[in-house]
């Protein structure tokens, strides 16, 4: 399951979802009131959205089947809480962000004006420029930036258990807004196993480097498979 960047939608995984194997299926989240969802009202209290994917995933995934969270940016802050809220009766295969900042850095988060979101979204995305050039796209992206930094700054600041599944930290080489050092901090947020991988790609690595992400995940992933294997391995039959 992933989760989009500040103003991102489901279609910012479309070149993700086509790299990788055709034995991985990657469902995508659109929030309320965006995009595609626009007519419906958006949520803007981050527990409330955070335990309604939480319940939709409960319901619509096969438990037998290994998922996996993954979010870019933003999406990484709320693909971790998707994650805890999942804990301990549904938990995630594992936890992977991608350039995003670990919660505890974030804290206190400064307040942003609607009128300082062009800036930030030309620091981060290199396809802002011809958005924000749209008249017709302008303010509908602005909007959706703007309502996810909202919740972005809702993020709890009380320090809670570590996640029980793996957390794998991606980060671009070429990202101005986030480094290594800043995404290695993402280890105290699990009691598990912890990597840390750096990709030729700018912030979004998703849309700029899927194919590099694809295999990076997927044997990630694999590892995970084979440990959870090992550490609940089947029960034998009677008799066996």
């Amino acid at each position: 399951m992933c989760f989009a960047h500040a103003g991102g939608s489901a279609a910012s995984f479309s070149a993700l979802s086509s790299a990788l194997p055709p034995d991985t299926e990657l469902w995508a989240t659109q929030l309320p009131g965006r995009f595609v969802r626009y007519r419906e009202p958006a949520l803007t209290g981050l527990p409330e959205l955070v335990a309604q994917i939480a319940d939709a995933l409960r319901s619509a995934a096969d438990p037998d089947v290994p998922m996996a969270l993954l979010g870019q940016s933003f999406g990484g802050l709320l693909a971790a809480e998707v994650a805890r809220q999942l804990e301990p009766d549904r938990p995630a295969l594992a936890l992977v962000v991608l350039s995003a900042s670990p919660p505890h850095l974030l804290r206190p988060f400064p307040a942003i004006s609607r009128e300082q979101v062009p800036d930030l979204l030309l620091r981060t995305d290199e396809g802002a420029k011809e958005v924000l050039a749209c008249a017709e796209l302008r303010d509908v992206v602005l909007d959706t930036v703007w309502a996810d930094i909202e919740l972005m700054r809702q993020v709890p600041d009380a320090e809670r258990p570590a996640l029980r599944c793996p957390v794998h930290a991606i980060v671009g080489s070429s990202d101005s807004t986030i480094g290594a050092a800043e995404m290695a901090q993402w280890q105290q947020y699990t009691e598990s196993v912890f990597t840390l991988d750096e990709l030729p790609a700018p912030h979004l690595i998703a849309s700029a480097h899927a194919a590099g992400l694809s295999d990076t995940v997927t044997e990630l992933l694999r590892s995970d498979r084979a440990r959870c294997r090992n550490n609940h391995p089947a029960r034998q039959t009677e008799g066996q």
